[in-house]
């Protein structure tokens, strides 16, 4: 450390690994320089301690980075911020899209194979503890609001169901998306929301999730991906002419089923009966609904919550 002030660099340590850096001018050859075959050698100054106290330099292991290539310290990318390469990104993407098309099995042989050959390495953890492990990682570098491991999580909750539970325990996947039209707030869905919340179910709903200067397709159509069922409030107001988002978060709903094969939307007839509905979506009129007129939005939420425990399980 003393060595690196004396050249105005900056000195880390992460274990054996060290690491100097200087913002400008050239760097000190005291510490490390480019030898006549074009390869970074430590220098003398800074060899002489690490050897004095008893280390040795691997000579395969050192590096010298100018700020115009990719510098890389304890395998991550130091340049502006701290993040991992683009190779550690592609190949989540590629384990789960493996998954995704071959099957659990022939993904978790095929990477067993090519990363778990070596004589060292006896105990093999299952492909879906892998992955997990590398989506962990990638929230300890980039945080839980990067949009890439955001990205990939959801890729991933697609091929592993079980994933859910870290989602929404990091307030990213949510029980239930609210489809309403907005004269409605008052009387059944604001309560019903604010009930549905004390019981610990995780709701998405537009005045909890929405704030000034949103992109309003991509949170809705963030929050209808990340949400297991959707709540829909048949209303004469939810089928007003006007009324084209609660419509087009139907459509989304229902071609999520179709992607799938999981149904998705739960109706509520709200001052409705299913003659009105099938007048205006024979579709929605098939689907089994709770009407308002029979309970509270409190004992709906109740209702809500039992259904969505028992699907958690």
């Amino acid at each position: 450390m003393r060595l690196a002030k004396e050249h105005g660099c900056f000195y880390t340590r992460y274990a054996d690994d060290i690491s100097f850096s200087k913002r400008k001018g050239e760097f000190p050859a005291e510490l490390a320089t480019v030898g006549d075959n074009g390869k970074a050698v430590v220098g003398k100054s800074l060899r002489d301690i690490i050897e004095h106290n008893g280390f040795r330099v691997h000579p395969l292991k050192v590096h010298l980075h100018h700020n115009t290539t990719r510098q890389m310290v304890t395998g991550l990318t130091v340049n502006n911020r701290v993040n991992v390469p683009r190779a550690f990104i592609r190949n989540i993407r590629a384990m789960i899209h493996d998954w995704r098309v071959n099957g659990y099995e022939a993904a978790e042989t095929r990477h067993h194979a090519n990363y778990y050959s070596h004589p060292h390495r006896s105990v093999k953890p299952p492909l879906r503890k892998i992955i997990e492990g590398k989506l962990s990682f990638l929230k300890m570098i980039s945080g839980v609001d990067d949009p890439v491991r955001q990205n990939l999580q959801r890729q991933f909750v697609n091929v592993c169901e079980e994933y859910k539970a870290v989602m929404e325990d990091e307030g990213i996947m949510h029980d239930f998306f609210i489809c309403h039209a907005s004269e409605d707030k008052d009387d059944l869905v604001r309560p019903l929301a604010e009930a549905l919340r004390s019981w610990g179910v995780s709701v998405w709903y537009d005045e909890y999730m929405l704030t000034i200067g949103d992109d309003l397709r991509e949170m809705i159509d963030a929050g209808l991906a990340n949400s297991r069922y959707g709540i829909v409030v048949l209303s004469p107001r939810f089928f007003g002419v006007k009324k084209t988002w609660p419509k087009r978060e139907v459509g989304a709903l229902f071609a999520m089923e179709d992607a799938d094969g999981k149904s998705r939307v739960l109706p509520i007839w709200h001052e409705v009966t299913q003659p009105d509905v099938a007048k205006r979506s024979p579709t929605l009129a098939r689907i089994l609904a709770w009407h308002s007129a029979d309970f509270s939005p409190e004992e709906l939420a109740a209702k809500f919550r039992d259904f969505i425990v028992t699907r958690r399980r």
